[in-house]
């Protein structure tokens, strides 16, 4: 759920290897999945690492912020083979869990643009990837420059930073003021019931809409379920029979499990939205929530501040000298870093 608030007025490990199902390669857990998704680090910072620790890629060449992206999207660390849209699941030994490869997506779906986004890891800039650039749409990241002595932080578009002046004039703006205002605007989101209470009842009669068209979604993809395993069930007969090839067999088996494992996840989605209609949380709740906001701002390690970020604000918008954020209410308080405050 989305809510947006009045405008703010501002001042102006060992190296990771590709697995295969060949003998006396490396079966353990390449080192990019549990830093990116359990500590938050980002994809730069982990090359970066890399690099500092005088460990070359494969072919000899530094590491970068995009090779270890793409290692986080590959599929073979899960057991599977991809050949174009051809997808063979348990190829060979899975090396991560499937809990521990979704968690990384999901953190790389909430950063959204590759390029823009990346940097919204675990640094000193909580807000980069969140601001979005009124000239060209793209994120503000967190960067510094050195001058008269001492080093000045601020946000500037990512099309600014990478090509001058010339890919983007819209205005940098002063990180540490920047990251005052709106993080105490987010507090001064939980002071009351109120405002959270219309967004929920808002979402319930939105839900309450979509109510008959979920459940009938939900009954067709539970058959084809059915349907598909019934014709497992066929062709594994056939074969028993001997009147099917074992390649054959395989391959249409292989292709049957994809899509049932496909409308499993979806029949999930549909039976958590049935299941989670969000209540009226109580002012007991908000204060805690308010209280331990507010420690992690001023107590937390940077990782945790950038998940508070991640889970409380859609983004912010840039309207001539104001900042205009928009705040998402979480169906459940996260609990990043498991600080909890008295």
């Amino acid at each position: 759920m989305d809510r947006r608030i009045p405008p703010l007025r501002l001042p102006l490990g060992p190296r990771p290897r590709h697995p295969s199902p060949r003998q006396g390669r490396s079966r353990h857990r390449p080192p990019d999945f549990t830093a990116y998704a359990n500590t938050r680090v980002g994809t730069r910072a982990i090359a970066t690492e890399l690099n500092q620790r005088g460990i070359p890629t494969k072919t000899g060449k530094p590491w970068c912020g995009h090779t270890i992206g793409r290692m986080l999207t590959n599929r073979v660390y899960l057991g599977e083979k991809v050949f174009g849209d051809i997808n063979v699941p348990d190829a060979h030994e899975p090396i991560i869990t499937p809990s521990l490869f979704d968690a990384a997506q999901q953190i790389m779906t909430t950063r959204g643009q590759p390029g823009s986004r990346r940097a919204a890891s675990n640094s000193d800039y909580d807000l980069t990837g969140m601001i979005t650039c009124p000239a060209c749409g793209l994120k503000y990241i967190g960067t510094s420059a050195r001058g008269r002595g001492r080093t000045y932080r601020y946000y500037a578009c990512f099309s600014r930073i990478r090509y001058g002046s010339h890919g983007c004039g819209a205005p940098r703006l002063p990180a540490d003021d920047t990251d005052q205002a709106v993080l105490h605007a987010l507090l001064d989101h939980y002071t009351g019931t109120d405002l959270i209470s219309d967004a929920i009842h808002a979402e319930r009669h939105l839900r309450a809409g979509h109510h008959e068209a979920n459940r009938a979604e939900l009954s067709a993809v539970t058959r084809e379920i059915d349907q598909a395993d019934a014709a497992i069930a066929r062709y594994l007969a056939a074969f028993e029979q001997g009147t099917l090839s074992p390649e054959l067999c395989g391959e249409r088996v292989r292709d049957l499990q994809t899509r049932i494992e496909r409308l499993a996840r979806r029949r999930t989605d549909l039976e958590n939205a049935a299941d989670s209609a969000p209540g009226r949380p109580s002012q007991l709740a908000v204060d805690q929530l308010r209280r331990n906001l507010a420690h992690v701002f001023r107590h937390g390690t940077p990782g945790q501040r950038k998940a508070i970020v991640e889970t409380h604000i859609v983004e912010i918008r840039i309207d001539g000298d104001q900042l205009i954020p928009t705040f998402k209410i979480p169906l459940r308080v996260a609990d990043p870093g498991r600080v909890q405050v008295p």
